[in-house]
């Protein structure tokens, strides 16, 4: 009971839990906002939950849980951003498993890897994806060769350094292979929608390649899941920048539905 308790206290005193207690007091003492307060305190609530981003999680993710047997010509995976932390790891954790599944495919099928991404950092996002393959597969004596492109047929690794969001990632990667290429795309299984419809819009034949999957498989929820957390903000927060971010394609003339 003393567990459930801390659990419950901590999650209604510290963020992002603590405007609800907040709000209700404001409605309390406001009667005359009373209903506006409320309001704010169910909408802050259901936008710091799990369970609130389950289905448009499941929608995003969808398309993105088999994984095809179709060859492709090369693999293409989307940076995800430098973190802060370890100086040989740099990547952030998101990035890291998008270029370890990345290595993996094309270490597989014996193709080219693609990574493109340059962010708005001192260090550059295709920098810091060659600095944390350096420091994890080193141990094994891995080979990394970087190169400029340099056909189908083998593994090795193609920089793309000055793509600043998805568009552009798919702008600059149609610069640097063939036309109507079959690319195998790595991304947050979240994202990879968005970034399906920006490739084949670069002409790309696209196999999403999904990783860091934000809903639960299976997803089992608990009580815990109805409390407000930093959990639960984040999931929603990357629903709602998704759902935006597809809408947004149509201000680039990119039609998404």
């Amino acid at each position: 009971m003393i567990f459930i308790i801390s659990k419950i206290f901590t999650a209604l005193f510290l963020p992002p839990g603590i405007l609800l207690p907040i709000l209700l007091y404001l409605g309390w003492k406001n009667p005359a906002f009373k209903k506006a307060f409320l309001s704010l305190a169910l909408f802050w609530y259901l936008l710091t939950i799990t369970p609130t981003s389950l289905l448009p999680l499941k929608w995003l993710e969808k398309d993105s849980l088999t994984f095809t047997q179709n060859s492709p010509n090369a693999v293409v995976v989307l940076a995800g951003g430098v973190g802060v932390g370890h100086p040989n790891l740099p990547l952030s954790s998101d990035a890291l498993k998008r270029a370890l599944v990345g290595v993996h495919v094309a270490k597989k099928h014996n193709i080219p890897l693609f990574y493109t991404g340059g962010g708005t950092k001192q260090l550059s996002e295709s920098s810091a994806f060659i600095k944390s393959l350096e420091y994890t597969y080193l141990p094994f004596n891995a080979l990394l060769l970087v190169d400029k492109f340099n056909g189908f047929d083998h593994f090795y690794i193609v920089l793309e350094d000055k793509s600043l969001d998805t568009f552009e990632n798919g702008k600059y990667i149609a610069s640097l292979m063939p036309a109507k290429s079959t690319i195998a795309l790595v991304s947050s299984a979240y994202h990879l929608l968005r970034a399906k419809i920006i490739f084949e819009h670069f002409g790309f034949e696209v196999l999403p390649i999904p990783t860091d999957f934000k809903r639960d498989y299976p997803a089992n929820l608990t009580w815990r899941d109805w409390l407000p957390s930093l959990e639960g903000l984040k999931r929603n927060y990357i629903v709602l920048h998704e759902i935006v971010g597809i809408a947004s394609l149509i201000l680039r003339g990119i039609w998404p539905f």
